[in-house]
Order: structure tokens, then sequence, then C-alpha cells
């Protein structure tokens, strides 16, 4: 299963990094476009969050104002899940284009 970084190691939120923002269930890519702005949560409570610019795959991009959580609620971001990188194929597997 893929990690997501640790409180210790986690970055700073900084204009024009990539996170996920939450729409529903899906994770749809993000780019952060101001820090520390103020909004309005459920119930009327003042929070700080950052202003996104989601790229949704199959429609219009949108922007919007969202807070972290590491546990991907709705309508939040959070940083993309690690990856491991790939292992290249063997030698004798890649196909020569000369």
């Amino acid at each position: 299963m893929p990690e997501t970084p640790g409180a210790a190691t986690m970055p700073a939120p900084s204009v024009g990094r990539v996170v996920h923002f939450m729409y529903g269930d899906q994770h749809y890519a993000a780019i952060i476009t101001a820090r520390h702005s103020r909004m309005m949560d459920a119930s009327d409570n003042h929070q700080e969050g950052q202003t996104l610019y989601v790229l949704p795959p199959m429609g219009p991009p949108f922007s919007t104002v969202a807070s972290y959580d590491p546990d991907a609620a709705p309508a939040t971001w959070h940083w993309p899940e690690h990856v491991p990188p790939m292992t290249p194929p063997p030698a004798h597997k890649l196909k020569s284009i000369v």
C-alpha cells in the first residue's frame, strides 16, 4: 500500500506544490496557488486552508479553498501517496529501435 509522509518529514505547503484534492472519494491533482486562505467550516468557525487550482481529468479545472487532512476526507487536500520507483525491465527484454 502506498505510504504518505509522516508529520516529521511532511513538507510545508507552498505555492506551486502539487497535492491531491478529495472530490468525494476521488483523488484529483491540484496545485497550491495561495497559502493561509481563510474559510468558514460547517460550524461557522474560521479555519485556514490553501487555495487550490484543481485539475479534474475529464472536466474543467476549478479553484477552491481546502484544509489539509491526512485521512483524505471529502473536500480536503493531502500530499500525494508515495509510489515506489519502477524497476526497469532486464536488458535482454529491451527492444532495440535501431
